[in-house]
């Protein structure tokens, strides 16, 4: 007996850009990213994710965007939550509302691996080529 309808393709990336696909994901996905010496590295991975939705800009307002739980090591003593928020905003270009970063633990003497949680910020996941997240200094 054959199997019959069409066959599944099976991208071997993150997951990011295949969220898309499903207008439901979105409001259902959390992504972990839990590589602390790289992770904030990839965040750039979302810019544009949504795109393939097609949905109107008018219309984006009332998605429930999906959260990125996001690991990363700091050596600053003063404010480590700061520090990762610096270190998202300097990837992805602008810093998401209501970002929580929270100490996970000390790996050596004054370095802390951190997780930051936030939701992706529309900007982002509906940025294209001709619309830019990457803010100046």
């Amino acid at each position: 007996t054959s199997s019959s309808g069409g066959g599944s393709s099976s991208s071997g990336g993150s997951g990011v850009s295949t969220m898309a696909t499903d207008r439901a994901t979105p409001r259902n996905s959390h992504f972990l990213m839990n590589l602390p010496a790289s992770a904030i590295t990839f965040l750039d991975a979302f810019r544009g994710c949504l795109l393939p939705l097609h949905i109107a800009p008018q219309d984006r307002s009332g998605l429930t965007m999906p959260i990125v739980h996001c690991y990363g090591f700091t050596r600053d003593a003063d404010d480590p939550e700061g520090d990762i928020a610096k270190q998202i905003e300097a990837v992805i270009g602008i810093r998401p509302d209501g970002l929580a970063v929270r100490i996970v633990r000390d790996v050596a003497p004054s370095k802390w691996q951190c997780c930051a949680t936030f939701r992706v910020p529309l900007q982002l996941a509906f940025a294209d080529d001709a619309t830019t997240t990457t803010t100046t200094t």
